[in-house]
């Protein structure tokens, strides 16, 4: 079925309705180019919409985004430049659907230290970038809809970005290849993205979600009347770095006593981060209205829910 799902996605004439004693191609020949965005969704791709709930939560169905993955690996060759730098990989350190893909040339020449820690024994080591990536997949998908979902739609906006950057780093990268300098370019496609420090920062937000959601009362209950309300909802929103989401939007920034201002094209946002504490909001001004915002600063950052990152820029 993993295969047939692949014909579905990327071939759909190949793939007809699924046949369980049918082998499938596995390699064939897409109706239309595919691009980084499509396959990785394919490496995630959870049969949602073909296969029931019921089905995969009794875990009947193999998946292409199954849990097990100890690393996936994506593969283009560009025939346009020079071999030492021809494959740009997109490597997933851990299973694909709550961990980032990460761009990787065949001209790199070092890594981060967690990224090539060898395992002393087979338990979990906070210096392996494997098992921080792992660490919070292993926690997002206790519960998809509550806590998974949004995990994965901040790496698909972390690697969009990651995607245009590396194009503009491959022509850099090419240019200093062409005019004899193969170790600058080497060098400068051997740059880190900061995908292990989001890992770690959203890993401890949805630890702390679940430490302040964890209750057997579901539904909301009032001292005053005695009485069940309304079930209550606990989904995950992963926070963003406004300056950074904005920017990648064009938004120019600058950074005030109280908090930072964010304009572009006559438009103009100002966030006011809170004080940290448990009942504190922060403050958006927008369009000459204020209004209250799980804003908050963290290492000189503000930050802010990805969904209201979504609406404001």
């Amino acid at each position: 079925m993993r295969t047939w799902r692949g014909h579905q996605l990327l071939s759909p004439a190949t793939a007809g309705k699924y046949e369980t004693h049918r082998k499938y191609p596995l390699f064939f020949r897409p109706d239309s180019k595919v691009t980084t965005d499509e396959l990785i969704a394919l490496f995630r791709d959870r049969m949602e919409g073909v296969v029931s709930d019921e089905e995969l939560a009794l875990g009947k169905t193999r998946i292409i985004g199954t849990e097990t993955a100890s690393q996936v690996h994506l593969m283009r060759v560009h025939p346009d430049l020079p071999s030492f730098m021809a494959v740009e990989e997109w490597l997933c350190f851990s299973n694909a659907a709550y961990a980032p893909f990460l761009p990787i040339s065949n001209a790199l020449t070092t890594a981060a230290a967690p990224y090539t820690y060898v395992l002393p024994n087979y338990a979990l080591d906070t210096n392996s970038a494997a098992h921080a990536y792992k660490k919070l997949n292993a926690l997002a998908a206790q519960d998809r809809k509550r806590l998974g979902l949004n995990v994965e739609r901040y790496w698909e906006n972390r690697e969009t970005k990651w995607q245009a950057d590396w194009q503009k780093t491959l022509g850099e990268a090419k240019k200093l290849a062409e005019s004899g300098d193969k170790a600058g370019a080497a060098a400068l496609l051997t740059a880190q993205t900061s995908a292990l420090e989001d890992a770690g920062r959203i890993y401890d937000e949805l630890l702390w979600h679940l430490m302040e959601t964890t209750n057997t009362m579901t539904y909301g209950f009032s001292y005053d009347t005695l009485q069940v309300g309304e079930k209550k909802e606990s989904v995950f929103m992963p926070l963003v770095d406004a300056a950074a989401y904005a920017a990648q939007r064009n938004w120019r920034q600058e950074q005030t006593s109280k908090g930072l201002r964010l304009s572009r094209e006559g438009q103009s946002v100002e966030i006011l981060p809170s004080d940290g504490k448990r009942t504190s909001k922060g403050v958006l001004k927008q369009g000459g209205k204020e209004r209250a915002i799980a804003a908050v600063t963290k290492e000189g950052k503000v930050y802010i829910p990805l969904d209201k990152a979504e609406k404001i820029f």
